[in-house]
């Protein structure tokens, strides 16, 4: 939906946080999933039937294509509406940016709280309300593209939902080959640096940026136990306690006895009993969606991390890490479990997760795939039929 409706004139401005990644799932890069359709959201041939589901990046195309109006509910003047120059996406925050002002204002919702409800109209111009309290409007007002955007507000929330839960499972992997290991690792200079400069950003209250620089060293050190405790502190600082909660609590699942674990754990109660913020919806930890014809493992798969090589005893990082299994898949069926990595299928070597999805995607329904896994340092071989 594109266009205008006036000019800002109420000068009422949400504030948003301003954090790159503000769940901060810190060290974590998306998952694929051998069986996601690629296919792009399609507009309903009947106007008031919502668009089929969307992936994340679908939803926050149709999102971010917004460049109407935000207006009060059931505003009669243009004045009191607020033109938007973009909309700013993070995993928590939510921003239609005004046009007037200092560029970074705007009406903000957490995305955890999205709720949208299109209004089709034949005397003005279909809109949309999101959380009972706005009205999104553009010129571009058909029916087809108020639901289109309606949907993708909808479902953005559980898209986000399903990369946390994804991140979790990963990020459990990578602490139970940590906790295996005799001798740990150690952030590299590049960590450090992060972390001395993330030091001086707090020392000056620059909490934001602090939280961002650790962000970035867990990336580069995702499995670094001090790094989550310290980051979970600046989130609290932040008021995003829910999040702060699970940093801490992936601390102590890398070292669960640590010294500090009791009082640790009594801080997560805390955090969890001041939160306001609404829970993101639980989706299914993993879809099983069957496709006639073609073949479909139902797995998310990752890129095998140094750290979960080592704990496996393997020479290098070749193969695939499998994150999550959908219930009901073949490869549940077959017993494939989150942790193994996949070396080979049907003799074809498996050195990267785009190996993996090209030799599957390949393969048709009913196929029979032998697949060799590693699992707990221990090499064996399975029967998958598609």
């Amino acid at each position: 939906m594109t266009g205008s409706r006036g000019k800002n004139s109420d000068g009422r401005r949400a504030r948003h946080a301003t954090l790159a990644a503000a769940t901060l799932v810190f060290g974590v890069g998306g998952c694929a999933n051998v069986d996601e359709p690629h296919s792009q959201a399609t507009t309903p041939s009947q106007e008031t039937a919502p668009p089929a589901y969307m992936t994340y990046e679908q939803a926050e195309a149709t999102i971010k294509g917004f460049h109407g109006s935000v207006c009060p509910i059931g505003a009669l003047w243009a004045p009191d509406c607020n033109d938007t120059i973009r909309v700013d996406i993070t995993d928590a925050v939510l921003t239609f940016v005004y046009a007037k002002g200092d560029g970074k204002s705007g009406f903000s919702v957490p995305v955890s709280e999205l709720r949208a409800e299109a209004h089709p109209s034949d005397a003005f111009k279909a809109s949309i309300i999101v959380n009972g309290s706005k009205e999104l409007i553009g010129n571009d007002g058909s029916n087809a593209e108020a639901y289109n955007l309606a949907a993708g507000l909808n479902q953005l929330p559980l898209r986000v939902a399903e990369r946390e839960w994804s991140v979790k499972a990963y990020m459990s992997i990578l602490a139970r080959a940590y906790r295996s290991l005799p001798v740990k690792p150690v952030p590299g200079e590049d960590v450090r640096a992060f972390t001395v400069q993330a030091r001086n950003a707090i020392e000056n209250k620059r909490f934001a940026d602090a939280a961002r620089l650790y962000y970035k060293a867990l990336r580069i050190a995702p499995w670094w136990p001090a790094g989550h405790h310290d980051a979970a502190f600046i989130l609290a600082e932040l008021g995003l306690l829910r999040n702060a909660a699970s940093e801490l609590s992936t601390y102590l699942e890398l070292v669960p006895n640590a010294p500090d674990a009791r009082a640790m754990q009594d801080q997560i109660y805390v955090w969890q009993g001041q939160d306001r913020s609404i829970a993101p919806p639980v989706p299914a930890p993993a879809r099983w969606r069957p496709q006639p014809g073609r073949g479909r493992l139902g797995v998310e798969i990752q890129s095998v991390p140094p750290i979960v090589a080592e704990a496996n005893h393997r020479p290098d990082t070749g193969g695939a890490l499998v994150v999550a299994v959908a219930e009901g898949s073949p490869a549940a069926a077959a017993g494939l479990m989150s942790g193994d990595i996949v070396v080979t299928v049907a003799s074809h070597r498996i050195m990267a997760p785009a190996d993996l999805v090209k030799t599957v995607q390949a393969s048709v329904a009913g196929t029979d795939l032998p697949i060799t896994i590693i699992r707990d340092g221990r090499q064996s071989t399975i029967n998958v039929r598609l």
